[in-house]
């Protein structure tokens, strides 16, 4: 899992989703229905950033019977994971059902030998947020929640890099930043988007993996709307993301 994650983070989905394949077989023959759900919940991920969505929810799908509270976070992984991906498809009911359903398994979690062994293999209440955030910015109308979520999801990201805390993942800080920025310029807020992005922005260019990228992109896509034609702050902001954009982790290990 960890070579799919990297190929992943480098911007190589076809290798990601061939390691990734390898990693089921190995959790099909452990018999382990916990890693089964944890590895379904990376393909599903993987297939949702290269733009493959329907993909990504037969993924999610092929494991939505094995999870439950005996399948310890990765099943709240699968059920956020899902979420989202039903909400880019423009299933906003089956997301926030979804959602609800995520809510449910954390409220009755029984960790598993997984979750024991931490860092990536949790599925972290930080997380499961910034995944809600992101639900909710693709669900038209629900920006003021997206907005509100994706904060607490900051928030507590911010408290776990301060208490180094193995919770603390800074992709999926920038993620939540980068959601937090997306419902700020749909809501208007221009200044508000702009402080939430800035730190994303000044992640060096090793740090800019395929996903933090992708979710700064999305970023940049909401500003091109109509109603910031002319606008010297969204200008600025749009230059700098694309200058940011330009040079990314990936670029630097060619070569090596």
């Amino acid at each position: 899992m960890m070579l799919a994650k990297a190929s992943h983070d480098l911007g190589d989905p076809h290798a990601a989703m061939k390691q990734a394949r390898t990693a089921f077989i190995c959790a099909d023959n452990a018999d382990h229905n916990g890693l089964r759900v944890r590895v379904r919940a990376q393909q599903s991920l993987m297939a949702y950033w290269a733009g493959w969505p329907t993909e990504a929810a037969r993924y999610a799908g092929l494991a939505r019977d094995l999870a439950t509270e005996h399948t310890g976070t990765a099943a709240i992984w699968l059920m956020s994971q899902s979420a989202r991906t039903w909400a880019s498809l423009g299933d906003g009911e089956r997301a926030l059902d979804d959602l609800q359903q995520a809510a449910a398994l954390r409220e009755r979690l029984s960790p598993d030998d997984l979750d024991d062994l931490g860092g990536l293999m949790r599925f972290a209440h930080c997380r499961q947020l910034y995944y809600g955030a992101e639900t909710q910015i693709w669900i038209p109308g629900r920006e003021e929640q997206a907005q509100q979520v994706a904060l607490e999801a900051v928030t507590l990201y911010e408290a776990a890099a301060a208490e180094g805390s193995d919770d603390w993942a800074y992709q999926d800080e920038a993620g939540a930043r980068a959601d937090l920025s997306y419902s700020r310029v749909s809501l208007g807020e221009i200044e508000g988007a702009t402080q939430a992005l800035e730190p994303v922005l000044d992640l060096p260019a090793t740090k800019r993996v395929a996903g933090v990228v992708n979710g700064v992109m999305r970023v940049h896509g909401a500003l091109r709307g109509p109603d910031y034609t002319g606008s010297r702050a969204v200008a600025r902001l749009r230059q700098e993301i694309e200058s940011y954009s330009q040079t990314l982790a990936s670029a630097l290990t060619t070569g090596r």
